[in-house]
């Protein structure tokens, strides 16, 4: 008698399972299976479906269904179990490294799989009957999710679907330009509650009372006189170079140019390292002891530094200093676009095309837009060979090598900077370049006549070339957030935020490591200066905001982001918190006290407009989130949590005003807090909030006013301004009639067309 079969044996041979979805299995017809599937969208039928319990397939059958028909999954061949409700182990999840996006399935882009379970040998009845319970649960959730994007179709088509509607852009259009993500203006919804609030009282005029109406018209006409005075305050610079354009007449006396000077390679230099100190302070030396036959190219690279050190310049004459300090940067510009370009096509104009980029940044030439300058510079270095280590160029000297090292790594720094600051992307890989990193060496300890290689220090020991180094070795986690973060392409997956924000975080943590122990171990003039320290920090850490500041703006919704929103708050309440070297006198008036560099910097610094943006957005939009979130039983209970951040944004007020004492012209940036703060307070009070703003907005628009009108009458007795000079920027305005103002003198500034608060609603869209 044999023995009795196993129930593995007893299993009865299963046919191979249909694949084709039914509509195509019923018409015999060739399916693609897609969902739906080709055939299903050309003959219009709705229900594409498939067959929900399919047999299984024997062990011969596994890996053999068409790569075309499935997405990447697991090796293991098995289908993801779809959660249409986030649990709490999902938001555990985000916190350990696990995406969120992981855990649900999207119709769009993870297509189910079709193909039956695997059955291994010996696998029970039970078993087999519990995958397929899981395998139909999960195409149930497919189909409910699948109902609901059809009912949305009118509003949000799928991609794949011809006549659909356009992707969305990622950015925003503002004027000429496109913002990208990581621009100030692109704020993730943060203002969209101010959108709405003066939208209904700028739209719709007849349901707002007469005292509203009337404040509306008091804001709009302080905005316009302040636009008008900006627009004036920087004809006067590019006038005044107009009137002498001859730059070898633009040298200051002695004394302030070494102030200047000084002041140069005490703070950027440092960072950016640009030129060799021993060879330029040779040819500085030789400028005054023979000015009138110094070399051209000498005297452009000369303005630059000392424009750039004239931000940080503190004597009697600083206002007059940073006027001329506009008129340096005109005058190397004017010289920069001169012609015979291949005759230039050596060193010096690359170092004069980086602090001419730098420049315009600190002194707000046009620094929104340097990302265009930065990319023609990138050009003009990889066509001089700058993208090649100097060891596979020939006839390359040891200064020469370094300095070209030295130089490339400046280049992709400004890339990257203007990249976030512009909202751009990165437009090179970095295996499109194979220089080496700069030599952990001084400046002292190389020369012309060097012909040996030097041997570099230990990268413990602090240089002047180390800070350049630091940053240099973050360049890889940075190109990965601006392709995450800029990218007109697929929004980036958690997990990969996740991870460059981890190695974003480790290179805080070694480079802060490094500093805090070579300033233990030095003397006090040879540490780190709290300027560079900081200077070190910031680009990382705003990096590391950015990348989390899409999730966070979500996380003010759903808890699995919370790690995002928890990263963002702590980056900006850090950055706004840097400490200075020197205390600040409180009996100093802001005309006379003597600054530390970075909080000089702070005032006067071009950069710090979008830095002031960034963080306050990210504050406010917590305060107005902790507000909802606690309601108004619980508002007084938990104010005392919120005092800490909303102090981080009264500082940030006082700063402002400084900054438009002393050389700002964009007064939204203040009317924005402002106006932010106003509503955090009646939202707290519980009153309305439509008459505070207004009221605050109106005293804040007449404040600027006051302030720039007597900046203006103190630089119109400084400098003698010649007839027709506030007009002469007429001349490139709008020279053949298409609209458009080509020296993009508004840009950042206040846009107050039909609207006093243009700038949380640009075209009447609100901010993503």
């Amino acid at each position: 008698m044999s023995a009795p079969l196993s129930p593995a044996s007893s299993v009865k041979k299963r046919r191979r399972p249909a694949l084709s979805c039914e509509p195509c299995r019923r018409r015999k017809v060739k399916c693609d299976r897609n969902q739906p599937c080709g055939q299903c969208v050309q003959s219009k039928i709705a229900s594409c479906t498939y067959s929900a319990i399919l047999p299984a397939v024997s062990r011969r059958t596994r890996g053999a269904f068409p790569p075309a028909s499935f997405p990447r999954q697991s090796s293991t061949g098995l289908p993801n179990r779809a959660r249409s409700i986030p649990s709490s182990s999902s938001t555990h999840a985000s916190l350990v490294g696990v995406s969120p996006t992981s855990t649900h399935l999207s119709t769009t882009t993870r297509p189910s799989s079709y193909g039956s379970p695997v059955v291994e040998p010996g696998e029970s009845h039970q078993e087999e009957a519990l995958r397929n319970k899981d395998l139909l649960d999960r195409i149930r959730n497919l189909e409910a999710q699948l109902a609901i994007a059809k009912s949305e179709g009118t509003t949000n088509p799928p991609p794949p679907v011809p006549n659909a509607a356009p992707k969305r852009l990622g950015g925003i259009i503002s004027k000429t330009r496109f913002l990208g993500g990581t621009h100030w203006m692109y704020s993730h919804g943060a203002f969209d509650d101010i959108a709405y609030l003066f939208a209904k009282s700028t739209r719709h005029p007849s349901g707002c009372s007469d005292a509203s109406s009337e404040q509306v018209d008091d804001i709009t006409e302080s905005m316009e006189k302040c636009k008008a005075l900006a627009k004036s305050m920087k004809a006067i610079p590019y006038s005044q170079w107009l009137a002498n354009p001859c730059f070898r007449d633009a040298v200051p006396v002695k004394g302030v140019a070494d102030q200047l000077v000084n002041a140069y390679f005490r703070t950027s230099e440092s960072i950016y390292r640009i030129l060799h100190i021993p060879s330029f302070m040779k040819e500085y030396r030789q400028y005054w002891d023979q000015p009138d036959v110094s070399n051209p190219v000498f005297i452009v690279k000369l303005l630059l530094v000392m424009s750039i050190g004239g931000c940080f310049y503190q004597g009697p004459d600083s206002t007059h200093y940073r006027v001329e300090s506009k008129k340096w940067i005109f005058a190397a510009q004017s010289w920069q676009s001169t012609p015979f370009e291949k005759a230039k096509l050596h060193m010096s104009t690359i170092q004069i095309q980086c602090l001419l980029i730098i420049a315009r940044q600190y002194c707000s030439i046009s620094g929104d837009v340097v990302w265009i300058a930065a990319g023609t510079l990138l050009r003009t270095a990889m066509q001089m060979g700058f993208h090649r280590d100097p060891a596979s160029l020939p006839k390359i000297g040891i200064l020469q090598g370094e300095m070209r090292r030295r130089l490339w790594a400046t280049i992709i720094e400004l890339n990257i900077q203007s990249s976030i600051g512009s909202g751009m992307p990165f437009l090179i890989t970095e295996q499109e370049w194979d220089t080496a990193p700069p030599a952990n060496i001084d400046d002292v300890d190389i020369s012309e006549a060097t012909n040996n290689p030097v041997t570099p220090k230990p990268n413990s020991t602090l240089t002047q070339t180390s800070l350049q180094i630091m940053l240099l070795q973050s360049i890889g986690p940075r190109l990965e957030f601006i392709r995450c973060s800029n990218s007109i392409g697929n929004k980036p997956l958690y997990d990969d935020v996740l991870r460059v924000g981890a190695e974003l975080m480790k290179a805080l943590r070694d480079n802060r490591t490094f500093i805090l122990r070579v300033n233990q171990s030095l003397q006090s003039q040879d540490r780190v200066t709290q300027l560079n320290i900081n200077m070190v920090d910031l680009p990382l850490r705003l990096a590391l905001l950015l990348l989390h500041r899409p999730f966070a703006a979500k996380g003010m919704k759903d808890p699995r982001f919370y790690y995002s929103r928890k990263i963002c708050l702590e980056s900006a309440v850090t950055i706004l918190k840097y400490p200075s070297s020197e205390p600040l006198l409180a009996n100093q008036s802001v005309d006379n006290m003597f600054r530390d560099d970075y909080a000089q910097l702070k005032i006067v610094g071009g950069g710090f407009k979008s830095i002031i943006t960034y963080t306050s957005t990210i504050i406010f939009h917590e305060l107005h989130t902790q507000l909802k979130e606690d309601g108004p039983a619980m508002v007084q209970q938990t104010k005392d949590n919120r005092d800490s951040l909303k102090q981080c944004l009264l500082d940030l007020l006082d700063l402002s005003v400084d900054r438009v004492t002393l050389e700002e012209n964009n007064v939204m940036v203040r009317l924005l807090i402002v106006i932010t703060l106003s509503l955090l307070d009646s939202t707290e009070k519980g009153v309305d909030p439509e008459p505070v703003v207004l009221d605050a907005a109106k005293k804040s628009s007449l404040l600027c006013y006051n302030l720039m009108s007597a900046r203006m009458a103190e630089t119109n007795a400084s400098l003698p301004v010649e007839a027709g000079s506030h007009n002469a920027l007429d001349i490139f305005e709008d020279p053949l009639g298409f609209g458009m103002d080509f020296t993009m003198q508004n840009f950042g500034d206040q846009d107050i067309q039909g609207s006093w608060l243009k700038f949380a609603c640009d075209d009447g869209v609100l901010w993503h």
